[in-house]
């Protein structure tokens, strides 16, 4: 968590303790917008993820549609000078292991990776906001970013494609109460005008947290049959939409589900991509990504 949001929730005043007042503000149904604003921006004043500024004090992100998982009193919690900076040199790359598994290759002989940024652990933090601490706005400029990425992507593909997040299993988006990557295909969709098809995969089987394994083999295997695909009924190329790349092996099973299940594959899109421990470019990030 970011620390200017992580301070004022230690105070109750930040978003994350707006995770203790979102029963409170949810059960005040005589008000209208207006006045549930104004009630939330009383109790949760609003200030950007990253460098805690106010609203009032700077250029701001803009909301947008209300897709699946947001609710009326959430707000953007970012300004504009912190996305413009955050999510500044996108990044391209590859997971290891498509030549082996019968999926799309890249450049380098794996499944290729568009993102908004290299993930870092500003980053991580933002995304830890959005999805575990009720900072459920913050999927507005999220997908902006993503959706920076995502459009040049496709248009250099050979036919058209569709966005197909990578699901949660049912109890841990109840627990939840939305899953992240959907949001952000579905907001990405609205941007990008492409169409998402949210029911093509499905997570049938629990897995453990993906972040509490550190060998690579055990990820993997963690993984093993977690996803079910459906065949195409149209378009048959598919984009993986989802939050954090690490090691990749989370778009990887993915991935491989649909190609059982008849898809083309045409890679995976990301707001954040890893750099490998010997990159020049930056540091690894250990993610706190459970959801893997």
């Amino acid at each position: 968590m970011p620390g200017p949001l992580r301070r004022a929730a230690a105070t109750g005043a930040g978003p994350r303790a707006g995770s203790g007042l979102v029963a409170v503000i949810g059960s005040v149904g005589a008000l209208g917008p207006a006045s549930l604003g104004a009630l939330v921006e009383l109790l949760l004043p609003e200030q950007c993820a990253t460098c805690g500024i106010g609203v009032a004090f700077a250029p701001w992100e803009d909301t947008g549609p209300r897709v699946g998982g947001l609710r009326s009193w959430d707000r953007p919690h970012f300004c504009a000078a912190c996305a413009a900076r955050l999510f500044a040199q996108p990044r391209l790359g590859t997971v290891a292991g498509g030549a082996s598994r019968g999926l799309p290759q890249g450049d380098d002989d794996g499944l290729r990776v568009v993102a908004a940024a290299a993930t870092s652990s500003e980053l991580a933090d933002v995304v830890g906001a959005w999805k575990y601490h009720g900072v459920r706005g913050l999927g507005w400029p999220l997908a902006r970013a993503l959706a920076g990425v995502v459009a040049p992507f496709t248009a250099g593909l050979d036919g058209p494609v569709v966005l197909v997040p990578v699901p949660l299993h049912r109890s841990r988006q109840r627990r939840r109460g939305f899953n992240q990557a959907a949001m952000l295909a579905e907001l990405v969709g609205a941007i990008t005008g492409l169409t998402v098809e949210a029911g093509a995969l499905r997570r049938h089987r629990a897995t453990a947290q993906q972040a509490r394994l550190v060998e690579a083999q055990a990820r993997e295997a963690n993984l093993a049959g977690a996803f079910a695909a459906r065949p195409p009924g149209g378009i048959g190329r598919a984009l993986l939409v989802d939050d954090l790349v690490t090691a990749g092996a989370t778009v990887r099973a993915a991935a491989a589900a649909l190609a059982t299940a008849g898809w083309e594959v045409a890679g995976a899109a990301a707001l954040g991509l890893a750099l490998s421990r010997d990159d020049s470019d930056g540091p690894h990030v250990d993610t706190p990504d459970d959801d893997l």
